[in-house]
């Protein structure tokens, strides 16, 4: 044994080998790598969805301006909402599919008379 061979203590050998320890610094890096890896790991993904989330709704966003001015100057067929549907399933790029696009059609004489409460969402999958 060390202690009996440098004449110290059992105890003196161990407050030694616990100081020597202390003062080691191998592998540091690889723990505290370890420890903020998997916060770093979320924090990217998170980033992505939420990127995905606001590209999902530009699309969308798009897809509606596109349909609207395609049918306010008369570059579809009439203003129904089957037409609508129709031309706005001509738009839609690739996050989207024509069978899970709702539209709600309305033709007012004028804007006052407008309804301009938000509409109600009803998905009705026979109608796809």
């Amino acid at each position: 044994m060390r202690a009996a061979i440098k004449g110290s203590s059992p105890i003196e050998w161990l407050l030694s080998q616990m100081r020597r320890l202390a003062a080691c610094r191998e592998g540091a890096s690889a723990v505290e790598f370890a420890i903020i890896s998997p916060l770093l790991i979320a924090l990217v993904l998170a980033i992505m969805q939420v990127a995905m989330i606001v590209f999902a709704n530009q699309a969308l966003e798009t897809i509606a301006v596109q349909t609207s001015r395609q049918v306010m100057t008369l570059q579809s067929q009439g203003s129904t909402q089957a037409n609508f549907h129709t031309t706005a399933c001509g738009n839609i790029v690739v996050l989207f599919t024509c069978s899970g696009l709702m539209v709600d059609v309305q033709t007012f004489n004028s804007f006052s008379v407008a309804d301009t409460s938000t509409p109600t969402l009803t998905f009705d999958a026979s109608a796809t």
